[in-house]
């Protein structure tokens, strides 16, 4: 299998992309060798390869990297939560730079769902060894206007997913966006902060009571968008909320 590998790297390096997309369309998406049955997007040796952030020092609120000591918090959320955090933390899988940035938006914009599943899977590897019982995963929404325009929400794909592999619950009924706003990426810090105010709504509080949050995103930036979804939700009665999300974007 090693050598029929090495021959289709070899190929893709004379070989434009979509012709040999034809020959073999499950290949890596990195170094364009011929996918396992049970791979998604990526071979393992890629996966192992990718910019993590599980085995690092960092901020315990976002997962940034500008301290090394595990206690303290970067100056990025000093500022951006001068009040208070609703949330305990963040738990990013990835550094959002490089091919993790090229994957995430071919997923988000050239509707690949396979890109979630893969996603969904690295996030599900990295809580299974401490998800606790009593707990329900929910995606951040995204506005009515924003779903038909691109056909689909990508933290409800890592949410379903997640919630298969780990067995627990999920739902994406609880959490609602009912104001549509401004979009972040094009937003300064200070704008990003009070953007998302007043955008999210709980409906059946029942459901979440007492329980333990893990709110579902892609990318986690200034933590404006989780810090407003973890308000209404607290103020709903659920317990501790964590954010976990695809990639931290420093």
């Amino acid at each position: 299998m090693n050598n029929l590998r090495h021959l289709f790297q070899f190929l893709a390096n004379y070989f434009y992309h979509p012709i040999l997309s034809l020959l073999y369309p499950n290949f890596c998406k990195n170094c364009l060798i011929p996918l396992e049955v049970n791979e998604l997007i990526l071979c393992e040796t890629c996966i192992l390869e990718l910019p993590k952030l599980r085995n690092e020092k960092h901020c315990k609120f976002c997962s940034s990297l500008e301290f090394l000591d595990m206690d303290s918090i970067c100056t990025s959320c000093q500022y951006g939560f001068r009040e208070i955090h609703h949330f305990e933390r963040n738990i990013s899988i990835f550094i959002y730079e490089d091919l993790i940035q090229e994957i995430i938006i071919a997923g988000k914009f050239g509707k690949r769902p396979s890109v979630w599943r893969f996603f969904g899977r690295e996030m599900a590897r990295t809580l299974q060894t401490f998800i606790q019982s009593n707990s329900i995963i929910i995606p951040v929404p995204i506005s009515k206007k924003r779903l038909m325009e691109r056909g689909f929400n990508q933290s409800t794909l890592l949410a379903k997913e997640m919630s298969e592999l780990l067995s627990v619950d999920y739902s994406d009924k609880i959490l609602i966006k009912i104001k549509d706003n401004n979009k972040q990426i094009h937003l300064s810090q200070e704008e990003r902060i009070v953007n998302p105010m007043g955008c999210y709504h709980v409906r059946f509080p029942e459901l979440i009571k007492n329980k333990i949050i893990y709110l579902i995103d892609d990318v986690y930036t200034t933590g404006s968008t989780v810090n407003e979804c973890s308000r209404v939700l607290k103020e709903a009665g659920t317990g501790p909320i964590y954010s976990v999300t695809v990639a931290k974007r420093d």
